[in-house]
């Protein structure tokens, strides 16, 4: 049986109610947007009232797809799991539309890896070299320090590492090269039939 977060229960639960109208007009709203994460949750939250409900869809999504259920099949067990009954047509619709599921699973195959970088800061510091009595500073370096925070399965974790000038100019020519290469990759698959869902910026 499914087991529905609690965050996600209240937004699951107001979709699978929302009467054939309002649910037809959230499935145009999900067909037209663009394929990306803000394009999705700005369509889901232009017609859905729960602000957790573009995070509920793409969890449902995904087990959804990794489960190999059909919309109707996952949407039968959110319902039952929910105390819906029959309720569970309006959320098949939903949960039957291509572009939720393609963004879903985007995600989610963005975030399988050990560590997912969560935030990034530099921190730069003048450091005095003091004369041999302790008294008086004759020099400064530049150093820097990059901080990393990683979500991890066992939490969010941090580490720092020592930069300097030298090491900023290649760290930013390895990023621009990366960004390059991704440009490069979209241009390659434009003319083709797969589709790249766009990173939100």
């Amino acid at each position: 049986m499914v087991t529905i977060p609690a965050q996600h229960r209240e937004a699951l639960r107001s979709i699978a109610q929302m009467d054939s109208k309002l649910c037809d007009q959230l499935v145009d709203a999900i067909r037209a947007a663009r394929v990306s994460e803000s394009g999705l949750r700005a369509a889901v939250n232009s017609v859905a009232l729960d602000p957790v409900a573009f995070d509920a869809l793409m969890s449902s999504a995904v087990f959804r797809s990794s489960h190999g259920l059909s919309p109707v099949a996952a949407a039968e067990q959110f319902a039952e799991v929910l105390g819906l009954g029959d309720a569970a047509t309006q959320l098949a619709k939903v949960l039957a539309e291509p572009n939720l599921v393609l963004v879903a699973k985007a995600l989610d195959l963005q975030s399988t890896y050990e560590r997912v970088l969560h935030v990034s800061r530099i921190m730069t510091d003048l450091r005095p070299v003091f004369s041999d009595d302790d008294t008086v500073p004759l020099a400064g370096t530049i150093a820097h320090q990059l901080q990393v925070i990683t979500f991890e399965q066992s939490g969010i974790h941090d580490f720092f590492i020592a930069m300097d000038d030298a090491d900023l100019k290649v760290l930013r020519d390895q990023v621009d090269r990366a960004l390059q290469k991704s440009e490069n990759l979209r241009e390659a698959v434009s003319g083709t039939s797969l589709a790249v869902v766009k990173e939100d910026e």
